[in-house]
């Protein structure tokens, strides 16, 4: 709702990737921008990312970690995750597999292999897990 006109403002989110990088960008204690051209942003960013990634089966980097730890600082871990793309495809991949973001922004063309635990299978729940 926008506070001065008392309105409600209706923004299309697009897929889950975008809404959550599009958080991440932001800390926590900060004020959220759902602007079309802040959403486009985090778009730019996911292909730039996905187009850089090396996927590998790697833990998080211990520099996302850091940040997360620092008052969840997400914007140290985003930046980081700019130097990756430059400097180590599989840290950017790794940090993008940890903060989940392969969720339908990339087009085959634009990745080069997407997790297997991200595409869509069952997700491993009491009926894939024998439990009743």
């Amino acid at each position: 709702m926008d506070e001065k006109t008392g309105t409600i403002i209706v923004v299309e989110l697009g897929n889950g990737s975008i809404f959550r990088l599009l958080t991440l960008m932001t800390h926590y204690r900060s004020p959220l921008d759902f602007s079309a051209a802040r959403m486009a942003e985090a778009r730019r960013v996911l292909v730039r990312w996905g187009r850089a990634a090396i996927p590998c089966e790697d833990g998080p980097p211990i520099e996302v970690l850091e940040a997360l730890c620092e008052d969840m600082n997400t914007p140290k871990a985003i930046a980081a995750m700019h130097v990756y793309r430059k400097t180590d495809g599989r840290k950017l991949y790794a940090a993008m597999r940890f903060l989940g973001l392969f969720d339908g922004v990339c087009t085959p063309d634009e990745i080069k292999t997407v997790p297997l635990d991200h595409l869509g299978k069952a997700q491993p729940g009491p009926q894939t897990m024998g439990i009743q």
